[in-house]
């Protein structure tokens, strides 16, 4: 595919630059100097080419006012996407750390009624075993002689014996 002008040109400009930097810089001084001389001041224009020029500039900045004001609404609109996005991903997880707390200190509140149990259910089977023996030789430990893992059911069973039989016992 052949090279467009331009392209030619430019690659021609970055050899000369690479293989003989002083003739480059010539040519760089005698480009300057071709558009200084073009360029003409607006005091030595007459009317009508001043008021022509003038219209070209105005024209030129309001065009680049509205790029500008164009990229700024896009990049105003990505902003606020990216303000809401922020919002929304800390208010998702303020929520989510309140969950955590509160799961945290059920979990606690759970493990301690666990540990109440626990301690219930070695004080019930060391009275059973007191019971069962029906001697005064049996001393009540803090661990259980047996170890019995019981349910919910067993517990609420255990624990209504136990009102039964001090309401037996004050009867007697």
């Amino acid at each position: 595919m052949p090279l467009s002008a331009a392209e030619r040109c430019r690659r021609y400009r970055e050899k000369l630059k690479q293989t003989n930097p002083a003739k480059f810089e010539q040519l760089k001084k005698k480009n300057a100097e071709r558009t200084k001389a073009k360029k003409r001041k607006i005091v030595d224009m007459t009317e009508e080419e001043k008021q022509v020029i003038r219209k070209q500039w105005r024209e030129a900045k309001r065009t680049k006012k509205a790029k500008v004001e164009n990229l700024d609404q896009a990049t105003n609109a990505i902003v606020i996407k990216r303000r809401k996005y922020r919002s929304k991903l800390l208010q998702e997880n303020k929520k989510l750390k309140e969950r955590n707390k509160r799961l945290l200190v059920k979990n606690a509140n759970l493990h301690k009624t666990f540990i109440r149990y626990k301690r219930r259910v070695i004080n019930l089977t060391n009275r059973l075993n007191i019971i069962t023996n029906k001697s005064n030789e049996a001393t009540i430990s803090r661990t259980p002689v047996t170890p019995i893992i019981l349910g919910k059911k067993e517990i609420i069973r255990n624990t209504c014996l136990r009102r039964n039989f001090k309401r037996n016992l004050q009867n007697q």
